[in-house]
């Protein structure tokens, strides 16, 4: 299924990571930012705040209506 990922931008992210811990998934885009995956927004907020680290961008992601929809219905298509 598709999670919802929270996209981050920091000057900082090694830092980010570390205090984020194993629970986080993360995936580092084209633009610098990070997709964040299996942690809150609020808890990233907070780890970015035990780790002293200054968060440009905190962003919840929704998942994309048609990827979402194509995930779900892959394979289960007939043909007649």
């Amino acid at each position: 299924a598709h999670a919802a990922r929270v996209r981050v931008r920091t000057p900082e992210p090694e830092k980010l990571l570390a205090e984020l811990g194993p629970a986080a998934t993360v995936q580092r885009t084209d633009d610098g930012s990070l997709l964040v995956g299996g942690v809150e927004a609020p808890a990233i907020g907070a780890a970015a705040l035990r780790a002293s680290v200054e968060l440009h961008e905190l962003t919840p992601e929704r998942p994309d209506l048609e990827a979402v929809f194509l995930e779900l219905t892959a394979g289960k298509a007939t043909i007649r």
